[in-house]
């Protein structure tokens, strides 16, 4: 026994000495990361910068567009997206191939079409009203890092007078993300650490998981000898002098917070592992494969003179119109910025949706409804309908918490042997995606555990959420520099070479 608490001590020992700073680096980040998010555009931020559709410039149609865009393709290349946007002074069909990526038509010729600088430069001016002083371009850096951005690569980086960076397509011409100077000085110690976001490692998807997948499998082996050896060295009867620890100075703060902290400390270390899904632990449901399915259509099977344009009549500030394929006829999503929407509540949506279905007779609107969504549900699971249930709130398993999400939405559960729940837009009726028993449980190992992502809390910020939060990582942060201190002392020691008394370690 005395052999197995030895090589318990020294293992702990010596793993610590880089476990103690990881540690303490994503419990300080876990702070700058409540309140200074990794840059991102918000749907409901560009929505809003972009300048209207002027329609009245339009000489070229969808479909045509999509001829036009075909010829750029290989042949079994497929097209997933169809959209009329102006970033800029004229019109263009954006239009994305699942290998190709984003490609631009001009709406008023027909012709392909790419961006250059002075058309970053033009969009991100717009987006700001202010100067730029210089633009590049480039593949990636630290802030257009994000696989979901390959797409639309190279990228412009657009610098503003103000420290402003934006990063603008230059397959299309769009603003795809804004930083300020202040979330880029503070992400370096806040996302960037927190989340092992450096550029070399980022940009390699596998590379990355692996890093966050092996420092977590390491801080939690260093944090669980710790534990078992607190365990031990605790005397609930006291020692002869009385206290329960056998230590003093900071070993004893070490030791006491350690034993205080390992609830907080397990709970962010083994959530932040699972929710890089190591090994597949959690099965989950890719939207994608059913969308298709689930409309009936796709570009490929659409016939021509599919996507028209609706007349838009009274509407008006249309900022974005987007087609997506069905059996009954294209969908057509018009965009615009939501009236009197609240900033600071992200349970209100800040885009303005109307989906509009163009038939034979004229414009129809689509009805999404318990009828509706019932008539198509086998399309998604062959199993019996649980329940339909109309959702106009969030509740603990759909929510925007920075972000807003779509509102109303139908929720239907199946009794299959996963127990999926499909959730369904209330506006277009389009597929938002899908939970299992599975990710409901990851759910509340990642979000629940490490973000806190609990509805009656975040709903009464600051007291019920904020505080206890900060309280947490205090603890953390606290338990953390006193490892630092211990081990930085003991590596000063490692230069005096000395006899080790191994009896000592575990008296």
């Amino acid at each position: 026994m005395r052999a197995v608490k030895t090589w318990l001590f020294l293992l702990h020992r010596w793993l610590g000495f880089g476990g103690c700073v990881l540690i303490a680096l994503w419990f300080a980040s876990g702070f700058v990361m409540m309140y200074v998010p990794f840059p991102l555009l918000t749907e409901a931020e560009r929505i809003e910068r972009l300048p209207r559709v002027d329609v009245s410039r339009l000489r070229v149609s969808a479909d045509d567009a999509l001829v036009a865009a075909r010829t750029k393709l290989e042949s079994d290349d497929t097209i997933t997206s169809l959209k009329l946007v102006q970033p800029n002074d004229a019109p263009f069909y954006a239009i994305q191939a699942k290998r190709f990526g984003w490609l631009a038509v001009d709406a008023s010729t027909g012709e392909s079409r790419t961006s250059g600088e002075l058309d970053a430069v033009a969009a991100a001016r717009r987006f700001t009203g202010l100067d730029a002083v210089g633009v590049e371009r480039i593949d990636v850096d630290q802030w257009s890092v994000y696989p979901g951005l390959a797409p639309h690569r190279p990228l412009f980086a657009v610098d503003m007078v103000d420290g402003g960076r934006h990063y603008v397509s230059s397959r299309t011409g769009e603003l795809l993300r804004d930083t300020s100077r202040f979330e880029r000085g503070w992400n370096w110690v806040g996302s960037v650490v927190h989340w092992i976001y450096v550029t070399p490692v980022r940009s390699n998807s596998a590379l990355w998981h692996w890093a966050v997948v092996v420092t977590s499998i390491y801080a939690i082996i260093v944090a669980l000898l710790g534990t078992v050896i607190g365990v031990l060295r605790l005397r609930m009867g006291g020692f002869a002098n009385g206290r329960r620890s056998p230590y003093v100075g900071w070993m004893r703060w070490h030791h006491l917070l350690g034993l205080f902290g390992a609830l907080f400390v397990f709970s962010w270390l083994i959530s932040g592992l699972l929710s890089m899904n190591p090994f597949d632990v959690f099965t989950k449901i890719n939207r994608a494969d059913f969308q298709d399915r689930w409309r009936g259509a796709s570009f490929a099977t659409s016939p021509q003179g599919s996507f028209v344009l609706p007349s838009l009549g009274e509407l008006r500030d249309i900022k974005e119109i987007e087609w997506l394929p069905h059996a009954e006829g294209a969908t057509v999503l018009l965009k615009s910025p939501a009236l009197n929407a609240n900033a600071n509540d992200p349970s209100v949506p800040r885009v303005q949706l109307q989906a509009v279905r163009v038939a034979s007779d004229g414009k129809q609107g689509i009805e999404v409804n318990a009828t509706t969504v019932r008539a198509k549900a086998g399309l998604l699971n062959t199993a019996p309908i649980a329940s339909i249930e109309r959702l106009d709130e969030y509740d603990l398993y759909y929510y925007g918490r920075r972000t807003a999400r779509a509102l109303p939405i139908w929720r239907v559960k199946f009794e299959d042997a996963a127990q999926t729940w499909w959730h369904i837009d209330g506006r277009s009726g389009e597929l938002i995606g899908a939970l299992n028993s599975s990710t409901r449980v990851e759910r509340w190992i990642y979000y629940g555990m490490h973000s806190w992502d609990w509805l009656p809390l975040w709903n009464r910020r600051p007291w019920a959420w904020d505080v206890p939060m900060v309280a947490a990582l205090l603890l953390g942060t606290a338990f953390s520099v006193t490892s630092i201190v211990i081990a930085w002392r003991r590596l000063r020691g490692i230069r005096k070479p000395a006899h080790t008394n191994f009896s000592s370690i575990t008296e």
